[in-house]
């Protein structure tokens, strides 16, 4: 049996819990609930009402991580393959009869929900990839369990590509390089992905859309422009040679994007705010802009809980504000002192999961929480970026923080497999590899 019945036994397996990742994880959630519910309180309608449901979601979550909590990990990743099975079923569901919402089919309405399958799926693959990597039964087939681990990894990712959702995608990237580092891939295999993942990208590349190749663009513009001003004085031809290309490249693209745009808007998504002023010269760095300017006019105190203006009149749009940039309002109403406090939370419950993975006796668990881990490292640096101009904006939410559903119960799930491996840490059955 997976779970214990004995209440003594689930009681003291609590107490086992690492409680400071819990306390941190909790002030992470809190956070975002206080800031969710600023962000929506000032738009009246169904935004002022977010910060319910973003309560509403942390309560199923806190369901899914107590459970996950008393769950044997080493005897739930004897399931994994059939839980793995059933999420790609899912995602296949969702490309035949999912919900379109911003342009992706990424939405699978359940009994009157919606539910994100990408999101849940990060957990169960890093789950199910642990088992896949320390299982001594897979020595006996002729594959190479690097491939096998490559192809568990990437059926996920191309099924939500072709939704298209690139961001959730690339988060898998990071995930299978650490996993694969952990189980000791040698040099020739870890050179070769990055050889093919070199070669590939230009394909990749051509085969985004033009908004998504404009957001590139406009990430790679500021750093772009300070560096050619540098230039100027040494290379001035070359100099403006790059600048003009940049700009042709951007206007081309500005102007395909716009008949996407049109038809975001007969899909149902949410269009910006009537009273939202823009610069029609602003092309789409819009959101990335206004973001910056939230996060600069916060200072090292910020303006005040409440009394931002970025996302209350609307520069920054409220259908983003709680989302992908929720650390954009954190930023202008506390300022770099609020700002740090979070960073020192996240990075927190990263650490604590790298010393949970040190910890574990077994490679099982240590990969789930190595995974857990990078998936969040992944998403702060991520997230931070977008809200700072350092990557381009491609909505990655920030764990614990940022509203919606479907990422608060994957976020949590994957909190809670990582509790159990701190929990359940003696040492491991015969049958499971030790870790080395």
């Amino acid at each position: 049996m997976i779970v214990s019945l004995d209440w003594k036994e689930n009681a003291l397996c609590l107490l086992r819990m690492d409680w400071l990742a819990f306390v941190l994880q909790l002030l992470l959630l809190t956070t975002g609930v206080l800031f969710v519910r600023h962000a929506g309180m000032d738009y009246g309608g169904i935004s002022s009402y977010r910060w319910v449901h973003q309560l509403l979601w942390i309560g199923l979550g806190l369901l899914v991580y107590f459970s996950c909590v008393l769950l044997d990990y080493r005897e739930l990743a004897k399931k994994a393959g059939w839980i793995y099975l059933g999420g790609i079923v899912m995602l296949l569901l969702v490309l035949l009869v999912g919900k379109t919402v911003n342009g992706c089919r990424s939405v699978l309405s359940i009994w009157g929900m919606t539910l994100q399958v990408s999101e849940p799926m990060k957990p169960i693959v890093i789950l199910f990839a642990s088992w896949l990597l320390s299982h001594p039964l897979l020595d006996y087939f002729r594959v190479p369990r690097e491939l096998l681990w490559i192809g568990v990894v990437m059926l996920p990712v191309i099924l939500i590509l072709l939704q298209p959702d690139c961001g959730t995608a690339l988060v898998y990237l990071p995930i299978t390089f650490v996993i694969l580092f952990l189980n000791r891939l040698s040099w020739k295999w870890m050179l070769g992905l990055l050889l093919l993942g070199a070669l590939l990208s230009p394909l990749c590349y051509q085969a985004l859309r033009p908004y998504q190749k404009l957001r590139v663009f406009v990430c790679i513009r500021q750093p772009a422009d300070i560096l050619l001003v540098k230039m100027e004085s040494r290379l001035p031809d070359a100099s403006q040679a790059i600048r003009n290309w940049l700009d042709g490249e951007i206007a081309a693209l500005s102007e395909k994007r716009g008949t996407t745009q049109s038809r975001f808007s007969e899909n149902g998504s949410v269009k910006p705010p009537p009273f939202q002023v823009r610069d029609d010269n602003a092309i789409d760095d819009w959101n990335a802009r206004q973001a910056l300017n939230s996060v600069g006019s916060g200072g090292a105190t910020g303006v005040g809980y409440g009394k931002g203006i970025q996302h209350t009149l609307g520069f920054l749009p409220r259908y983003v504000a709680p989302t992908d940039f929720i650390f954009s309002v954190i930023a202008e109403e506390t300022g770099f002192v609020g700002c740090a406090l979070v960073l020192l939370c996240e990075l927190g419950v990263i650490l604590l999961g790298c010393r949970t993975a040190f910890r574990s006796q077994d490679a099982i668990g240590s990969g789930i929480a190595l995974g857990g881990a990078t998936l969040y490292a992944t998403h702060l640096l991520v997230n931070v970026g977008m809200n700072v101009g350092w990557m381009p904006i491609i909505g990655i939410p920030l764990p614990f923080v940022s509203y919606g559903g479907s990422f608060m119960i994957g976020i949590m799930a994957m909190a809670g497999l990582m509790q159990s491996v701190h929990t359940h840490r003696e040492p491991s059955p015969e049958g499971d590899s030790p870790r080395t």
